[in-house]
C-alpha cells in the first residue's frame, strides 16, 4: 500500500487509480465461508446457517462463527490469513491492469525502497 501512496505522491497514478486498485483487490477476496469449506472446517448446511444468523444479527461471518461456537478464534485467524495470502499483490494489479509497465515498476522500486524500506 505504501508503494501505491508513493506512486500517487509522485503523480504516477491518480487517487482514483488508487481507489480502483483497492476495489480490484477486494473483488478477489475469497469469502471466509468458502475457505472454511475448503479446509473442511465447515460443511455447506453450517455455512448457510451462519450466513442466515449473521444477516439477522449484523455480525460478520467470523463473528457469527465464534458466537455459535462452530469455529475457534485461532481457526478464524488462520482463515483470515489464508484469505489475505490469496489476494493478488498491488504490484501485480498495477502491471496486469496497465497502470504501470513492469519496466517502469522495476525503475520505481529502488526509489521506493530508499524512501520507505531502508
Amino acid at each position: 500500500m505504501k508503494l501505491l501512496l508513493y506512486l500517487v505522491e509522485d503523480s504516477f497514478i491518480t487517487e482514483q487509480d488508487l481507489l480502483q486498485l483497492v476495489r480490484l483487490r477486494e473483488a478477489h477476496r475469497i469469502p471466509i465461508g468458502r475457505l472454511a469449506l475448503e479446509a473442511k472446517l465447515l460443511v455447506i448446511p453450517q455455512i448457510f446457517n451462519i450466513l442466515s444468523e449473521s444477516s439477522l444479527s449484523g455480525e460478520r461471518f467470523g463473528e457469527a462463527c465464534l458466537r455459535l461456537g462452530v469455529l475457534s478464534q485461532s481457526q478464524i485467524w488462520m482463515l483470515l490469513g489464508k484469505q489475505e495470502d490469496r489476494l493478488p499483490s498491488f504490484t501485480s494489479l498495477l502491471t496486469e491492469h496497465g497502470y504501470i509497465s513492469e519496466e517502469q515498476l522495476r525503475a520505481y522500486l529502488p526509489r521506493y525502497h530508499a524512501k520507505f524500506v531502508a
